[in-house]
This record gives structure tokens, C-alpha cells and sequence, in this order.
């Protein structure tokens, strides 16, 4: 069953366009893949990258294989829940701005403020964290294969 708006025909609540509150073709132009979506696919894959390089290598040598993976299995499936639940909750939201005000909507404007200033904090301390691991194996390479004396 169609219903008729002032933005053309908004299609049947059983579709997702539907869903939205918008015509299947305001739908198609809504959520075409343009090169906002293009960036955020290569900052993941090259974060993805960037972090196997950096850590996997440091850590299987240090602690062993077998930490490694047993860590792998247990910290895989945290992480894939805790992305899935940040990207669920903007999808969902009613109105996706940003991540404080969409908290804000579902919970509050103080829980608003102190989950983003967290997860900003979060990413601040992750920033230098991966840093100085890129700073420490580039130096330890370039020590290793003789281009520096010392580290």
C-alpha cells in the first residue's frame, strides 16, 4: 500500500524506504554511495592495515602465538559488538547527526556530553598509543638494518 505526500509517493512501510518516510526514489538517492562513503572505506581498510603491520608483528613476538590467538578469540568478538552497537545506534537514531547528540536523544543531555567527551578522550589516548608503537618499530627497523646507530 502506497501513500501519497507532498514528497511524491512514499512507498509500503515493508520496504525500507518505506520505513523512512520516503519515495523509492528518494530512498535510491539517499543512500547512493558517493565519496564521502569511498573515504571512510579506505581510512578503515588503511587503519586495518596500519594496525596489523604496527602491533601483529610486536605482539606475537613477544607474547607467542598462542596468547596471541587465544586474545584474537576473545577480543574479536567484543570488538565487532561494541562497533556494532556504535553503528546501530546512529543508524537507528531518528535523526543521525552526531554521536553526542544522538546519546543525548536516547538518554539525556549530560549522558550526551560525557559519552562524547569519553569517546573523544578515547580516541585521543589511542592516537598516542599508535603513534609511539610506529615511532618505536621504525626506529627498532632502522636500527636493525644498520641505517641509524642507536635508537
Amino acid at each position: 500500500m502506497e501513500i501519497a505526500s507532498n514528497k511524491g509517493v512514499i512507498a509500503d512501510a515493508s520496504t525500507p524506504a518505506g520505513r523512512a518516510g520516503m519515495s523509492e526514489s528518494e530512498w535510491r538517492e539517499a543512500i547512493k554511495f558517493d565519496s564521502t562513503d569511498t573515504g571512510w572505506v579506505i581510512m578503515s581498510i588503511g587503519m586495518a592495515i596500519g594496525a596489523g603491520i604496527v602491533f601483529l608483528p610486536v605482539q606475537v613476538g613477544l607474547m607467542g602465538l598462542w596468547v596471541f590467538l587465544l586474545s584474537s578469540v576473545i577480543g574479536y568478538p567484543a570488538m565487532y559488538l561494541f562497533q556494532r552497537l556504535f553503528i546501530n545506534t546512529l543508524a537507528e537514531s531518528p535523526e543521525c547527526k552526531d554521536y553526542p547528540s544522538v546519546i543525548s536523544g536516547y538518554l539525556g543531555k549530560n549522558w550526551g556530553i560525557l559519552l562524547g567527551a569519553l569517546y573523544f578522550v578515547m580516541l585521543v589516548i589511542w592516537m598516542f598509543v599508535y603513534s609511539t608503537a610506529i615511532t618505536n618499530d621504525s626506529a627498532s627497523y632502522l636500527h636493525t638494518f644498520g641505517v641509524t646507530e642507536g635508537l
